[in-house]
């Protein structure tokens, strides 16, 4: 590796090394270890993102999720055996998802970071903001902040709600007051299914290629170290109304995989059965609406194609087709893709590995 500069938060301390002719790794103190593709690199949508990109890439690594690819979206899908690295891959359009949708969850999200920089409560958070590096994205990343001072405003204001201290002088020293650490509490607490280490799969159980499909889905799962036993709501047995079911599995999961295969609608007894399932689109839903990690699936054909909601028709999608007994995405192996998928997006699960 040779000394350079941070792909994303411009930290001139990091560590850089050419990993093959398309793809670049970067080991840096502020957005940990990850690799991007050469023509990422010198794409507008970067140059136009750094802030939020480098933002992301900071909370993640205190997260323990770095160590992935990102790319360009019209690269995506590719396997970490494809482009030869270690790192699970993820497109530019899935890493910006996961900026906060609000301002208040800005502020949330400061103070988790805070925290993960904290190991004691009576510890304290020190940086050093020089002016002439005051709107490089690395002095601002955790603030969530473009420049110092919208960090200043974020902290004066965490200050005033009583949840930090601040001291200036020769640096920034910022520590976690009771209040601040009670916030936390509540809002890890809120976030207790980040904890869980079950999926839930959303998905139509009278398809023909239903078994294929859902056992794919199961391996996937499991590879990236999660339980994949009774993650499907047919198989997990309850004496309650079908949508309770599906709700509390939903509440307990880390994340959803939702399959919006559709086939042509036919009308048997007066009603029109068939077409669009519309309680994948019910369950996805209410995971979003959790910030719950939705990863889409669907079959690739014009029936199933050709019915997929505008809203969801712009957002990546593993189509995948059945070839001599196993799922394929194009000429990639289905189980390694979303394999892949689930480590980029939600992170490995407690079983990774075993």
């Amino acid at each position: 590796m040779e000394k350079g500069t941070c792909f994303l938060c411009k930290n001139p301390e990091a560590q850089i090394e050419r990993v093959n002719a398309r793809i670049d790794s970067c080991n840096c103190k502020i957005c940990g270890e990850y690799a991007i593709t050469n023509s990422l690199k010198t794409s507008p949508e970067l140059e136009d993102n750094l802030c939020k990109l480098s933002s992301i890439a900071a909370e993640r690594k205190l997260s323990g999720m770095d160590n992935y690819c990102l790319c360009r979206d019209d690269e995506y899908p590719a396997t970490p055996d494809e482009v030869k690295i270690p790192y699970s891959v993820i497109s530019i359009k899935d890493f910006l998802s996961q900026y906060p949708k609000t301002n208040a969850e800005i502020f949330d999200r400061v103070l988790l970071n805070l925290s993960r920089c904290i190991s004691h409560p009576g510890d304290e958070y020190r940086f050093r903001v020089e002016p002439k590096n005051s709107d490089i994205p690395a002095e601002n990343a955790i603030f969530y902040a473009n420049n110092f001072y919208q960090t200043k405003q974020i902290y004066s204001d965490l200050e005033g709600n009583g949840y930090i201290t601040v001291q200036t002088g020769s640096g920034i020293l910022i520590k976690i007051t009771s209040k601040g650490w009670e916030r936390i509490a509540e809002l890890e607490s809120a976030m207790a299914y980040e904890k869980s280490n079950t999926a839930f799969v959303a998905m139509w159980f009278s398809d023909k290629h239903t078994k294929l499909l859902r056992e794919s889905i199961k391996e996937a799962v499991k590879k990236a170290g999660y339980n994949s036993e009774d993650i499907l709501v047919d198989e997990k047995p309850h004496n309650d109304y079908i949508m309770n079911q599906v709700i509390n599995m939903i509440n307990d999961a880390r994340f959803v995989i939702a399959d919006f295969t559709s086939i042509p609608e036919y009308e048997e007894d007066n009603e029109v059965k068939a077409g669009v399932r519309g309680g994948v689109y019910f369950e996805a839903g209410y995971a979003r609406g959790q910030g719950k990690q939705v990863i889409m699936t669907c079959r690739d054909n014009e029936e199933s194609k050709k019915r997929r909601h505008f809203d969801i028709d712009q957002m990546n999608t593993l189509f995948w087709r059945e070839e001599n007994g196993i799922l394929k995405v194009a000429d990639n192996d289905f189980i390694g893709l979303l394999t892949n998928q689930i480590l980029a997006t939600v992170g490995k699960g407690p079983n990774f590995g075993k």
